[in-house]
């Protein structure tokens, strides 16, 4: 049974605050539209465990410019995640010092887990781009690049997050952009196929949300104090639910090639990658 904890009324943002979690907001655009290859990630995702789950030797800190080994993990519909896409997702999910469950989990799942959700993630988008323009205000990024800006400390440890895996903030409002557009197409595609009625709130009070306070010793409030936020969640939860099976959905059609679970450890690099930005140095793409 689903926890009743209440949050923000605003559905959109209990969404917004779901894709951030499931991986999606930082992750970024497709290779296939040039965008710039990550060179370095540090914190918590740069250690041996990690990048042996990816297929990776150790990072090389010899004299000079460092070269960091990447290869493709995964291909969705002809475009590549890479290695270092999912290192860059994993250094900016778990700010330094967080202390949720993906901190505890080993390095293969959590690596497993991103990996699956940047999948998931550029199943979307292609469907997004396919269907059409989608405009997104300005104002709506500044206020994701707020939220996201306020998992850390301060702003120091923020640009720092960013430039340890490859980013500045523009580049960042260019990757909420794009799911900030995910989200209205999910709102008004998917959103009117939910519709929770009064009786559904109701059940869902003197259901899981009163026998979960009973149980914390806690005083449940009348019904009409809760009544909008907990149908607001209830919407959230049913519109989460419509999105895993457009997913899914999606996955059934997609041409989708998982290579991490083939992966050797320390296995040789399809290409190099410099820290100082320059990409230029490349090895030839293996045949397999």
């Amino acid at each position: 049974m689903r926890a009743m904890r209440l949050g923000s009324p605003n559905p959109v943002c209990q969404l917004l605050m779901g894709l951030l979690l499931a991986g999606l907001l930082l992750a970024g655009p497709s290779r296939a539209e040039g965008a710039p290859a990550v060179a370095q990630a540090t914190g918590a995702t740069d250690d041996d465990a990690v990048r042996r789950a990816l297929g990776l030797g150790p990072r090389s800190l010899a004299d000079g410019p460092a070269v960091v080994e990447d290869r493709i993990v995964a291909v969705v519909d002809h475009d590549p995640i890479y290695a270092s896409d999912v290192l860059q997702q994993l250094a900016l999910a778990s700010p330094s010092g967080a202390s949720d469950e993906r901190a505890s989990a080993s390095a293969a799942a959590r690596v497993r887990r991103t990996l699956d959700g940047l999948i998931d993630q550029r199943l979307r988008l292609h469907e997004v781009d396919r269907g059409g323009r989608v405009v997104v205000a300005e104002a709506a990024i500044e206020a994701q690049l707020a939220q996201v800006r306020a998992r850390f400390a301060d702003d120091a440890a923020f640009d720092r997050a960013l430039a340890d895996a490859g980013l500045d903030r523009a580049a960042l409002r260019v990757r909420l952009h794009r799911q900030l557009r995910v989200l209205r197409y999910v709102d008004t595609r998917l959103g009117p196929r939910v519709f929770i009625d009064r009786a559904a709130v109701r059940a869902a009070y003197d259901g899981p949300f009163r026998a979960e306070r009973e149980a914390r010793g806690e005083t449940v409030p009348p019904f009409d104090a809760v009544r909008e936020a907990l149908g607001a969640l209830l919407r959230a939860q049913a519109l989460n639910d419509e999105i895993a099976a457009w997913t899914e959905t999606l996955r059934a059609r997609a041409q989708i090639i998982d290579r991490l679970a083939s992966l050797p450890d320390a296995a040789p690099a399809r290409r190099r990658l410099r820290i100082d930005g320059d990409d230029g140095d490349r090895l030839p793409e293996s045949p397999h």
